[in-house]
């Protein structure tokens, strides 16, 4: 079937939360060195993750 428009998709809430990766509570610290100018020249980051209590395949990218 074509429309030949464009479609607009909403999710409701049930269906996001059984069908997608949920975010997580995060703690991250972050450093980050610039320049006068605003150049950022590092950033060094440390981040607590709580990724649950199930361990699936792409569970720990969750808080990359």
């Amino acid at each position: 079937m074509r429309l030949n428009a464009p479609v607009k998709w909403i999710e409701s809430r049930r269906e996001n939360a059984s069908s997608t990766i949920h975010g997580r509570d995060q703690l991250g610290e972050y450093e980050v060195a610039v320049k006068r100018d605003g150049t950022l020249l590092a950033v060094k980051a440390r981040s607590i993750a709580d990724i649950g209590a199930y361990n699936q395949l792409l569970t720990p990218a969750i808080p990359l």
